[in-house]
Parts: structure tokens; sequence; C-alpha cells
């Protein structure tokens, strides 16, 4: 086995356990639940955003280019499944608002850059239009 120079390969077995250590490993979150958590991720610092937050961070992002609704933000979600299927982006707690993070901000920021009828094609999408 060989890594890219300034890297290294290790082998880590069952003694690897969850860890609130800030000085552990960050690592990725996937949405695959065979795989072995490394370090357990803080949601109020991977997905800081509830939608009030998520709202002004993307109209400012957008810079006017066009208003940005939570309305929007909910098409988005079911159109795209956002909820089941990208961790990465929202994550719900038992009891509390829904939560984002700014890799979905600038997922949705992207999108709009790339196509300005994203968003109203979201909302076309979820009205069965």
């Amino acid at each position: 086995m060989t890594a890219p120079k300034g890297h290294r390969v290790e082998v880590l077995g069952p003694g690897v356990v969850l860890s609130a250590d800030t000085g552990a490993m960050p690592v990725r979150l996937v949405n695959d639940p065979s795989a072995q958590a490394i370090r357990q991720l803080n949601p109020d610092q991977t997905h800081p955003y509830r939608q009030k937050e998520l709202v002004k961070e993307v109209q400012r992002r957008l810079a006017g280019k066009r208003p940005f609704t939570g309305y929007d933000n909910l098409c988005v979600r079911k159109a795209h499944g956002i909820d089941q299927s990208k961790p990465e982006f929202f994550y719900q707690s038992k009891f509390g608002s829904p939560q984002y993070s700014d890799d979905y901000v600038k997922w949705l920021v992207g999108q709009f850059e790339r196509d300005e009828e994203f968003f109203r094609n979201a909302i076309r999408k979820v009205r069965g239009w």
C-alpha cells in the first residue's frame, strides 16, 4: 500500500472510539450507517444556520440578484430531497429547528449562479406545475 508524499496510511482497529476532544481528527459525514465514526461532530458547528440565518446569508451572497425566502428553501429541500439525502447540508435534531451547513449555502448560491431559474424550478416541481 502506498500514499502520496507527506501522507501515511493507517489501519485502525476496534479501539477507535467517539471523541468530543477538539483535538481529535475531524471526519466527513457520510450517509453510510456501517461507516465507523471517528469523532462525534457538533451540529451547532457543522450546521450553524437556522432557516432565518440561512435566508439572510443566501440573500447576502446573492447580492441583490434575486430575493431568497424561506419558501424557496422549503421547495428546494423537497424538490431535491435534501432532508433525506444530504446530511452534509441538513441536520434535524429531535427537539430543535432544522439546521443548515455553510456547504448548503454555497450549493444554493452555486446552483442559482449556474441557472437563474433554479429556485423557480424547485417551486414548480413542488407545486406540480
